[in-house]
């Protein structure tokens, strides 16, 4: 936008060289976007060129919400359509979009603009991870392949002050029934260890963190109390 304005405030000042330019833009271009997947109302919505990913599942959502139903089989209430798992089609290429990620951190790539042509893809959220333990915001998190524990410990704000940092267990499952616990003791692991499909991951906290053995003191004194 900023490059058509300069072009034209370029053109004005080579016939008029002294004017004054003032360029207002009145109507922003829309073009319609196809989206698919486990959304109400398939097909194509309008937005406009300045439109992110986030705006389209905004609207997905509240017309999810609005119908009540998705794809006339399950009630889906807006918050069943992944967040972290969308997909935009560019040019038959796979963009990846977080909008998790994208709230934390704030990197434009994970929520690009809409360009015309593109198409979006939403998905259920399937699988998921727990987290518990010292870390600031503990639950349960949408999976996404190929993080690390750390990438998850960030999603959960971050390590809490009393957490032990050197003590991260995961519980996993083998199969349907057996699990495994696996201990991480160094802050290269958990940036190392890729993060599997309903891991429980548990950081555990300083046993003795900023502890006071306290007295308490009364009868025939000035001052009772601890």
């Amino acid at each position: 936008m900023n490059t058509a304005i300069e072009k034209i405030r370029s053109k004005c000042l080579e016939k008029y060289r002294s004017a004054k330019i003032n360029i207002t833009l009145i109507k922003i271009r829309k073009f319609k976007v196809q989206v698919f997947g486990t959304v109400h109302y398939p097909g194509f919505v309008v937005v406009s060129a300045i439109a992110r990913v986030s705006d389209i599942y905004n609207l997905v959502v509240e017309q999810q919400i609005l119908s009540g139903y998705g794809g006339g089989i399950e009630k889906l209430d807006g918050s069943d359509i992944s967040t972290r798992n969308i997909t935009l089609w560019r040019h038959s290429k796979p963009i990846n979009v977080d909008l998790v990620k994208f709230s934390i951190d704030g990197i434009k790539e994970l929520n690009p603009h809409i360009q015309q042509g593109d198409i979006i893809e939403f998905r259920l959220k399937k699988e998921k991870v727990g987290i518990y333990g010292g870390v600031e915001l503990p639950g349960s998190y949408e999976y996404v392949e190929g993080e690390s524990i750390s990438d998850i410990i960030k999603l959960a704000g971050g390590f809490t002050k009393n957490a032990d940092t050197n003590k991260v267990e995961i519980t996993r499952f083998l199969n349907l029934v057996e699990k495994e616990s696996i201990f991480l003791n160094s802050s290269q692991k958990i940036r190392n260890t890729i993060v599997f499909p309903e891991d429980h991951i548990l950081v555990r906290f300083y046993k003795d963190y900023k502890r006071q053995d306290l007295v308490k003191i009364f009868g025939e004194i000035n001052y009772p109390g601890v």
